[in-house]
């Protein structure tokens, strides 16, 4: 690949603006936000796809506003469960968006939320973690892992403050914590001073419990 100095200068100037609406759309969002991660393949019926919703329902209660990658499966269930209590598109948009990469999700209509799009992966990246008081991870793929990895490693640099993060799905997560236990932590890959905290639950309820307790102590 040929590299332009000027041409990818502009590039990337002209995606950054991009942050604008974005910024201006979180200025609308009630406070606390929690990011929610997950898989866009995941069955409307599934059972992580109706945990997701039930989370939904459980933070739009706790007055939590929820911010997702605007895309279907996990993301469009946990969006759906915020409107089953705020209903109202004006209220809606107060406490539930979505935010997609152009040119890669703009198929999707969401139903339940507001979508914005970005240029690129980082702005939807950066919009997902810097500002959110928890995050709460469910089954997913390459995406879903980069963003959770992404908020590990920001936090274990001190580039975000800790906070909580939770993974939703005991068996599906076991293979990556038995990776990460038993194997990149007892060969040194991880030093003991920058071990990730983070918590597994099967049960929403819990889930909720965690974030709502960290809001009230933050």
């Amino acid at each position: 690949m040929k590299f332009s100095f000027l041409k990818e200068s502009f590039r990337l100037i002209n995606g950054s603006f991009s942050f604008i609406p974005g910024l201006w759309a979180f200025s609308r969002l009630q406070q606390p936000i929690i990011s929610v991660f997950g898989g866009r393949e995941v069955e409307k019926n599934s059972v992580y796809a109706q945990k997701a919703y039930q989370l939904g329902v459980k933070l739009a209660q706790n007055k939590m506003s929820v911010i997702t990658g605007g895309g279907p499966g996990i993301m469009e269930a946990t969006h759906c469960g915020v409107v089953s209590i705020y209903g109202d598109k004006r209220e809606r948009d107060k406490w539930t968006l979505g935010i997609g990469v152009k040119g890669v999700d703009e198929e999707f209509c969401s139903h339940c939320t507001r979508i914005i799009f970005v240029n690129y992966f980082f702005i939807r990246r950066w919009l997902l973690t810097r500002y959110s008081a928890a995050y709460v991870v469910f089954p997913g793929g390459i995406g879903t892992l980069e963003e959770l990895f992404e908020v590990l490693d920001l936090v274990r640099h001190g580039k975000l403050s800790e906070r909580p993060v939770i993974l939703i799905g005991k068996d599906y997560w076991k293979v990556l914590l038995d990776w990460y236990y038993d194997t990149a932590i007892k060969e040194g890959l991880i030093p003991p001073e920058r071990q990730a905290t983070f918590s597994v639950t099967d049960d929403i309820d819990e889930a909720v419990a965690l974030i709502v307790k960290s809001v009230k102590n933050d």
